[in-house]
């Protein structure tokens, strides 16, 4: 419950970063298998609650590109998820946490032209670290911490991408038998 508190917050100021909060702490305490998924369900009502906003000011076409990209690559990372020892996935998540808090603390935005393959490929980052860890807000992030949309409009977008990319993860999730009934009840704990 504390996990979840404290990713909610991050994700309620920033828009994202449940999961850089939220999944070190509850794989430490239940291992990531049963972690991942729960963030996933807590994700699917907070996308919810943030959706009518998020589609009204959001970037929708940039969105829809990303999205592409992410949906096409998170059946790789649930994979992951599905068949990784759990001792090696929890060093693996470590590991990604420490390497997307650097990146966003050092400030470093790509600034460059705006192109779909690029687009396709943030997305693609991150439905795959989506899929395998919840993960997958940090190359969207970068890419449009970089541009030079307004707050809100780079709010929504990570709001709406969210929203596609838990839907996609959910489906993906519950194809390789992911949740389960003590899923359900961490989540009901957490939430």
């Amino acid at each position: 419950a504390v996990a979840a508190l404290a990713g909610g917050l991050s994700r309620g100021f920033s828009g994202f970063g449940a999961a850089l909060v939220f999944v070190p702490l509850a794989s430490a305490a239940v291992g990531p298998r049963a972690a991942i998924p729960v963030l996933a369900l807590l994700e699917t009502v907070s996308c919810l609650v943030f959706l009518p906003g998020a589609w009204a000011y959001a970037a929708r076409r940039e969105v829809a590109v990303m999205a592409a990209g992410a949906i096409l690559a998170v059946p790789f990372g649930s994979m992951i998820l599905a068949h990784s020892d759990p001792v090696v996935l929890r060093w693996g998540l470590t590991g990604l946490v420490l390497a997307a808090v650097a990146l966003l603390a050092s400030g470093w935005r790509y600034r460059g032209p705006e192109k779909v393959p690029l687009t396709l490929g943030v997305g693609a980052l991150g439905g795959m670290m989506s899929g395998a860890a919840m993960l997958g807000g940090v190359p969207p992030a970068v890419w449009w911490l970089g541009r030079s949309a307004t707050a809100r409009v780079l709010r929504a977008s990570m709001n709406l991408y969210f929203a596609i990319l838990t839907a996609a993860i959910v489906l993906a999730f519950a194809w390789r038998g992911l949740f389960g009934w003590g899923g359900l009840w961490l989540a009901l704990a957490a939430g």
